[in-house]
């Protein structure tokens, strides 16, 4: 069963370790980007943890004071299918490393969009047109086309 943590600020390391302690065979998934130099979470803090044991719900209230942790979301068994499924849609867009692609959000462009890497980095644009791998954008007077294997990634705005 899949539930959702939020850790506190740069605690990946300590809490994912200190939970493996306590759950043996643990998995953790988050969807990461590239910037710059370093992988970041496109989910900020919060991290999708997996285990049969989840099921249980005291089970799970015993972790509550796990270190790194600042708390488990709320969750239903009915959101199990919701969680599974944008698991898979993450892993679907994500090259040989690991690492989201600009097709992951291309689907939820309409009009505008945000840059949140690379060298436009929090500017805004326009979209002008969508093709398979291309998007076509402004940027002021500026007209750039973005494939989809590039390093700038954006979201809607």
């Amino acid at each position: 069963m899949w539930i959702v943590a939020k850790i506190k600020n740069n605690n990946f390391n300590i809490f994912s370790q200190n939970l493996s302690e306590k759950l043996k065979g643990v998995s953790f998934y988050f969807p990461k980007i590239k910037e710059k130099d370093l992988n970041k979470n496109l989910l900020g803090n919060y991290v999708f943890c997996n285990h049969k044991l989840f099921s249980d719900r005291n089970f799970k209230l015993s972790l509550n004071y796990t270190k790194g942790l600042e708390y488990f979301l709320n969750y239903d068994f009915t959101n199990q299918k919701e969680i599974i499924k944008f698991i898979s849609y993450c892993k679907y867009h994500e090259d040989q490393n690991g690492f989201i692609k600009n097709s992951f959000f291309k689907e939820k462009l309409i009009k505008n969009g945000k840059f949140i890497c690379g060298p436009f980095i929090n500017n805004l644009f326009k979209v002008l047109k969508i093709e398979k791998n291309k998007l076509f954008v402004q940027i002021g007077n500026l007209r750039v086309n973005i494939s989809d294997n590039e390093k700038a990634l954006y979201q809607p705005s």
